[in-house]
């Protein structure tokens, strides 16, 4: 781990994230992070502040946080970046994935 607490490889980057039976990590040769949540009401302030989206949301702010190495709680009420590709790939059912990976 770095001085924040990240996971870090020989090479490349590294995230991992956990929610309820399953686990995901990504490897990429730029900076990259990933989040998975198990698909559930948020709470209404939280919701509030997130948007007409709000658990897609939360899971692109937490892989940006992880990509960056400072967390969710430092880029919440923060627009998303320019120059950083988000994608939501398959997950299983009743949860929800984002990834986070920052342009070439």
């Amino acid at each position: 781990k770095d001085e924040r607490g990240k996971p870090v490889c020989e090479q490349g980057y590294l995230s991992l994230a956990h929610s309820g039976d399953y686990a995901i990590a990504v490897h990429s040769d730029r900076p990259i992070g990933v989040d998975i949540e198990r698909i559930r009401p948020l709470s209404p302030a939280l919701a509030a502040r997130l948007g007409d989206d709000p658990l897609n949301s939360w899971v692109k702010k937490e892989a940006l946080g992880k990509a960056l190495g400072i967390g969710v709680y430092r880029v919440l009420d923060e627009p998303f970046p320019d120059g950083w590709d988000f994608s939501f790939p398959a997950a299983p059912e009743g949860y929800v994935i984002a990834i986070c990976e920052k342009q070439p």
